[in-house]
Protein backbone atom coordinates (compact mmCIF):
# COMPACT_ATOMS: atom_id res chain seq x y z
CA UNK A 1 0.00 0.00 0.00
CA UNK A 2 1.01 3.68 -0.79
CA UNK A 3 2.85 4.94 2.46
CA UNK A 4 0.92 8.28 1.65
CA UNK A 5 -2.49 6.17 3.20
CA UNK A 6 -0.63 7.30 6.31
CA UNK A 7 -1.82 10.37 5.45
CA UNK A 8 -5.63 9.60 5.54
CA UNK A 9 -8.48 9.82 8.55
CA UNK A 10 -11.35 7.20 8.18
CA UNK A 11 -14.50 8.79 7.92
CA UNK A 12 -15.87 6.86 11.06
CA UNK A 13 -13.47 9.29 12.98
CA UNK A 14 -16.40 12.02 12.48
CA UNK A 15 -15.13 15.19 14.22
CA UNK A 16 -11.66 14.99 12.67
CA UNK A 17 -13.24 13.95 9.01
CA UNK A 18 -15.86 16.99 9.18
CA UNK A 19 -13.26 19.37 10.50
CA UNK A 20 -11.25 18.24 6.70
CA UNK A 21 -14.26 18.20 4.88
CA UNK A 22 -15.41 21.98 6.35
CA UNK A 23 -11.63 23.27 5.48
CA UNK A 24 -11.46 22.06 1.70
CA UNK A 25 -15.21 23.13 1.06
CA UNK A 26 -14.84 26.49 2.40
CA UNK A 27 -11.52 26.73 -0.03
CA UNK A 28 -13.27 25.44 -2.71
CA UNK A 29 -16.07 27.80 -2.63
CA UNK A 30 -15.20 30.09 -5.08
CA UNK A 31 -15.88 27.27 -7.71
CA UNK A 32 -19.26 28.38 -7.38
CA UNK A 33 -18.81 31.69 -9.01
CA UNK A 34 -16.56 30.65 -12.14
CA UNK A 35 -17.92 31.39 -15.45
CA UNK A 36 -15.59 28.01 -16.09
CA UNK A 37 -17.45 26.00 -13.49
CA UNK A 38 -21.19 26.49 -13.85
CA UNK A 39 -21.63 23.00 -15.20
CA UNK A 40 -19.72 22.20 -12.32
CA UNK A 41 -21.42 24.26 -9.74
CA UNK A 42 -24.97 22.68 -11.03
CA UNK A 43 -24.35 19.62 -10.01
CA UNK A 44 -23.01 20.71 -6.65
CA UNK A 45 -26.52 22.36 -5.96
CA UNK A 46 -28.02 19.09 -7.03
CA UNK A 47 -26.48 17.30 -4.31
CA UNK A 48 -27.05 19.76 -1.78
CA UNK A 49 -23.82 18.89 -0.31
CA UNK A 50 -22.28 22.28 1.93
CA UNK A 51 -19.57 23.45 4.32
CA UNK A 52 -21.73 22.68 7.76
CA UNK A 53 -21.90 18.67 7.32
CA UNK A 54 -19.81 16.14 6.03
CA UNK A 55 -21.98 14.32 3.68
CA UNK A 56 -23.18 10.46 4.63
CA UNK A 57 -23.39 7.32 2.63
CA UNK A 58 -26.56 7.18 2.24
CA UNK A 59 -27.04 10.76 0.94
CA UNK A 60 -25.26 10.13 -2.15
CA UNK A 61 -26.63 6.48 -2.06
CA UNK A 62 -29.73 9.29 -2.54
CA UNK A 63 -28.15 11.59 -4.87
CA UNK A 64 -27.00 8.29 -7.38
CA UNK A 65 -30.03 6.14 -7.21
CA UNK A 66 -32.64 7.96 -9.59
CA UNK A 67 -29.79 7.50 -12.49
CA UNK A 68 -29.77 3.95 -11.87
CA UNK A 69 -26.00 4.29 -9.86
CA UNK A 70 -25.04 3.04 -6.70
CA UNK A 71 -22.00 4.00 -4.08
CA UNK A 72 -20.05 1.27 -2.85
CA UNK A 73 -17.74 1.58 0.29
CA UNK A 74 -14.02 1.57 -0.42
CA UNK A 75 -11.94 1.49 2.84
CA UNK A 76 -8.02 1.51 0.69
CA UNK A 77 -6.61 3.02 -2.61
CA UNK A 78 -8.26 1.78 -5.76
CA UNK A 79 -5.95 1.03 -8.64
CA UNK A 80 -7.48 2.96 -12.04
CA UNK A 81 -8.57 -0.25 -13.57
CA UNK A 82 -10.29 -1.33 -10.06
CA UNK A 83 -12.04 2.49 -10.54
CA UNK A 84 -13.35 1.37 -13.63
CA UNK A 85 -14.71 -2.13 -12.95
CA UNK A 86 -17.30 -0.05 -10.87
CA UNK A 87 -17.66 2.15 -13.33
CA UNK A 88 -18.59 -0.29 -15.91
CA UNK A 89 -21.20 -1.66 -13.24
CA UNK A 90 -22.59 1.63 -12.81
CA UNK A 91 -21.41 1.93 -9.21
CA UNK A 92 -19.76 5.18 -7.73
CA UNK A 93 -17.07 4.55 -5.57
CA UNK A 94 -16.98 6.19 -2.05
CA UNK A 95 -13.45 6.15 -0.26
CA UNK A 96 -14.14 6.24 3.67
CA UNK A 97 -11.24 8.46 4.39
CA UNK A 98 -10.08 11.74 3.65
CA UNK A 99 -6.89 13.46 4.21
CA UNK A 100 -5.61 15.04 7.59
CA UNK A 101 -5.12 18.30 8.17
CA UNK A 102 -1.56 18.58 7.69
CA UNK A 103 -1.36 17.41 4.30
CA UNK A 104 -5.00 19.23 2.71
CA UNK A 105 -3.43 21.06 -0.33
CA UNK A 106 -2.76 17.97 -2.31
CA UNK A 107 -3.99 14.42 -2.18
CA UNK A 108 -2.17 12.14 -4.06
CA UNK A 109 -4.67 9.26 -3.54
CA UNK A 110 -8.21 10.17 -4.47
CA UNK A 111 -10.18 10.28 -1.62
CA UNK A 112 -13.32 11.34 0.02
CA UNK A 113 -13.22 14.86 -0.99
CA UNK A 114 -11.77 14.46 -4.20
CA UNK A 115 -14.21 11.84 -5.73
CA UNK A 116 -17.25 13.03 -3.37
CA UNK A 117 -16.79 17.12 -3.98
CA UNK A 118 -15.16 17.31 -7.48
CA UNK A 119 -16.24 13.98 -9.28
CA UNK A 120 -19.39 13.01 -7.92
CA UNK A 121 -21.65 16.23 -9.21
CA UNK A 122 -21.07 15.66 -12.33
CA UNK A 123 -22.88 12.49 -12.50
CA UNK A 124 -26.10 14.64 -12.78
CA UNK A 125 -25.12 14.66 -16.08
CA UNK A 126 -26.24 12.58 -18.49
CA UNK A 127 -23.30 12.47 -21.13
CA UNK A 128 -20.93 12.42 -18.32
CA UNK A 129 -22.53 9.65 -16.86
CA UNK A 130 -22.84 7.91 -20.25
CA UNK A 131 -19.25 8.44 -20.54
CA UNK A 132 -17.62 7.36 -17.14
CA UNK A 133 -19.70 3.96 -17.64
CA UNK A 134 -18.02 3.53 -21.33
CA UNK A 135 -15.01 3.68 -19.84
CA UNK A 136 -15.61 1.01 -17.52
CA UNK A 137 -16.87 -1.26 -20.40
CA UNK A 138 -13.83 -0.91 -22.69
CA UNK A 139 -11.52 -1.24 -19.55
CA UNK A 140 -13.52 -5.00 -18.86
CA UNK A 141 -12.83 -5.79 -22.72
CA UNK A 142 -9.42 -4.71 -22.67
CA UNK A 143 -8.44 -6.35 -19.34
CA UNK A 144 -9.83 -9.38 -20.47
CA UNK A 145 -8.67 -9.29 -24.45
CA UNK A 146 -5.93 -6.79 -25.16
CA UNK A 147 -4.86 -5.72 -22.15
CA UNK A 148 -1.96 -3.54 -23.91
CA UNK A 149 -4.44 -1.15 -24.72
CA UNK A 150 -4.98 -0.31 -21.21
CA UNK A 151 -2.57 2.22 -20.98
CA UNK A 152 -4.14 4.39 -23.91
CA UNK A 153 -7.09 3.71 -22.20
CA UNK A 154 -5.78 5.46 -18.89
CA UNK A 155 -4.56 8.17 -20.53
CA UNK A 156 -7.35 9.17 -22.24
CA UNK A 157 -9.28 9.34 -19.22
CA UNK A 158 -6.52 11.11 -17.14
CA UNK A 159 -6.78 14.16 -20.37
CA UNK A 160 -10.64 13.84 -20.34
CA UNK A 161 -11.98 13.00 -17.05
CA UNK A 162 -9.21 13.58 -15.07
CA UNK A 163 -7.46 17.06 -16.28
CA UNK A 164 -9.75 17.73 -19.08
CA UNK A 165 -11.87 21.31 -20.29
CA UNK A 166 -15.06 21.30 -22.66
CA UNK A 167 -16.43 23.19 -24.79
CA UNK A 168 -19.73 23.36 -24.67
CA UNK A 169 -22.88 25.59 -25.30
CA UNK A 170 -22.02 27.41 -21.22
CA UNK A 171 -18.75 28.20 -22.54
CA UNK A 172 -15.27 26.52 -21.80
CA UNK A 173 -16.15 24.29 -18.67
CA UNK A 174 -13.57 22.71 -16.30
CA UNK A 175 -14.81 18.65 -15.88
CA UNK A 176 -11.64 17.37 -15.19
CA UNK A 177 -11.78 16.31 -11.33
CA UNK A 178 -8.35 16.78 -10.45
CA UNK A 179 -8.61 20.22 -11.55
CA UNK A 180 -11.82 20.93 -9.58
CA UNK A 181 -10.08 20.06 -6.60
CA UNK A 182 -6.87 21.79 -7.44
CA UNK A 183 -7.58 25.63 -7.36
CA UNK A 184 -3.65 25.88 -8.97
CA UNK A 185 -3.83 23.72 -11.59
CA UNK A 186 -7.19 24.99 -12.55
CA UNK A 187 -6.07 28.55 -13.38
CA UNK A 188 -3.09 26.92 -14.93
CA UNK A 189 -5.35 25.02 -17.34
CA UNK A 190 -7.61 28.43 -17.85
CA UNK A 191 -4.54 30.33 -19.21
CA UNK A 192 -5.29 30.55 -22.76
CA UNK A 193 -1.68 30.23 -23.72
CA UNK A 194 -1.34 27.08 -21.81
CA UNK A 195 -4.33 25.40 -23.66
CA UNK A 196 -4.08 22.33 -26.73
CA UNK A 197 -6.70 20.40 -28.78
CA UNK A 198 -5.15 16.89 -28.78
CA UNK A 199 -6.42 13.94 -31.39
CA UNK A 200 -6.82 10.66 -30.02
CA UNK A 201 -3.99 9.42 -30.68
CA UNK A 202 -1.63 12.18 -29.56
CA UNK A 203 -3.39 11.52 -26.33
CA UNK A 204 -2.74 7.78 -26.10
CA UNK A 205 0.89 8.45 -26.69
CA UNK A 206 1.02 11.15 -23.88
CA UNK A 207 2.25 9.75 -20.53
CA UNK A 208 0.23 10.50 -17.48
CA UNK A 209 2.23 12.75 -15.21
CA UNK A 210 0.19 12.50 -12.11
CA UNK A 211 2.44 15.21 -10.22
CA UNK A 212 2.94 17.70 -12.89
CA UNK A 213 0.57 20.02 -14.62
Amino acid sequence: MDGSFSFFIPLSDWAQAQDAWRVLFLRHEALLASEHTSLFAEGLKQTGFNSQRLPAFMDIEGFLRPYGWSAVKVHEPLSFLDTLKYFAHQQFPVPMFIRDRQHLDYSKTPDFFVLCFAQLPLLFFSDYRSVLAEFGRLSQLLVSDKADFLDGLERQYWYSLAKGLLNSEMGLQVIGFLLLESPSERQYSLDDSRQKVYGLHPVMRTPVMGDKF
